[in-house]
């Protein structure tokens, strides 16, 4: 692929200068464009924009000094590189060309080498700063893309906070609830019941169907609390017993902890123990069913 060459536009008014300048400069692979005065500098701006302009001071009409004005006071021509090329050597001129806005200054006569070494300095500098412009402009919009998002993210963490604040009071007031019910549950299914089964008065009858219907209040009662897990390790064929296990496994209950709620010895604890394994489908020891059948819980 071929490089666009850079274009140099020459302003002075002497006819065989330009020639000559613009001859050095197309040698050195550039292409050029010829201005005789300030006035015509102006006119051509309008439609071209070169990558560096070679200005003499003293022409006909506007001079080198008024034409560098005008380029610096407009943005589109404001950053094109100029350098003053003249046969006035006086530190006076030199001061009030930079003054101007000029990048460099070179004096008549010149040394070709000299020149186009200027030149291309001048050409690679400006490169270098539109690059490091382009990559601000980059950076600026990246910035201000990230910060875009980051203001949407926020609103929605924002948002997803409320939310879970209006979650967390409702679960906070279903829990002081389900406490109360519990509680009232217990006075009215359990108390009365078990008030009786103290009495020695009563028949072994009466004791059994008692302990029955403590049974079931109690199942009642704990029923909110196991009702998300039963719903989904019913269906993988757990029986009731494995199922109040399961439970209180949950609660964090030991073997022998279980095996006395339950009035059964610690190896039917642990063979019902193997069989919810089973179903689950747990071959690993290592995994440790609390926290698995928590999982499977929510």
């Amino acid at each position: 692929m071929k490089l666009e060459k850079p274009l140099v536009l020459i302003v002075d008014d002497d006819e065989a200068d330009q020639k000559f300048i613009g001859k050095i400069l197309s040698k050195a692979d550039m292409d050029v464009a010829l201005a005789s005065s300030g006035e015509e500098l102006i006119k051509l701006l309008k439609n071209i924009l070169p990558d560096l302009i070679i200005l003499d001071i003293m022409m006909p009409g506007m001079n080198g000094f008024e034409a560098c004005k005008r380029l610096s006071q407009k943005k589109q021509t404001s950053e094109i590189p100029v350098i003053f090329l003249s046969a006035r050597n006086d530190t006076e001129a030199i001061i009030q060309c930079f003054s101007m806005g000029a990048h460099d200054y070179i004096t008549k006569p010149f040394v070709m080498e000299e020149l186009i070494a200027r030149v291309k300095t001048q050409l690679e500098l400006k490169k270098k700063e539109d690059r490091l412009k382009e990559l601000n402009t980059n950076l600026e919009k990246m910035v201000h893309e990230r910060t875009t998002e980051l203001m949407v993210t926020n609103k929605k963490l924002k948002d997803y906070n409320t939310a879970l604040q209006v979650l967390l009071e409702k679960r906070e007031r279903d829990k002081e609830e389900l406490e109360k019910r519990v509680v009232l549950n217990t006075k009215e299914l359990l108390m009365p019941f078990l008030i009786t089964l103290k009495k020695k008065t009563i028949t072994q009858k009466e004791r059994l169907e008692l302990i029955r219907i403590c049974e079931n209040n109690i199942e009642k009662i704990i029923s909110p609390f196991v009702s998300n897990l039963k719903s989904k390790i019913v269906e993988l064929g757990f029986t009731h017993k494995e199922i109040t296990i399961a439970n209180l496994i949950i609660q964090g209950k030991s073997t022998q902890e279980i095996s006395t709620i339950l009035n059964s010895s610690e190896s039917t604890i642990n063979f019902h123990r193997n069989n919810i394994r089973k179903k689950l489908g747990i071959n690993n020891k290592r995994e440790n069913l609390q926290v698995y059948l928590k999982r499977l819980e929510n």
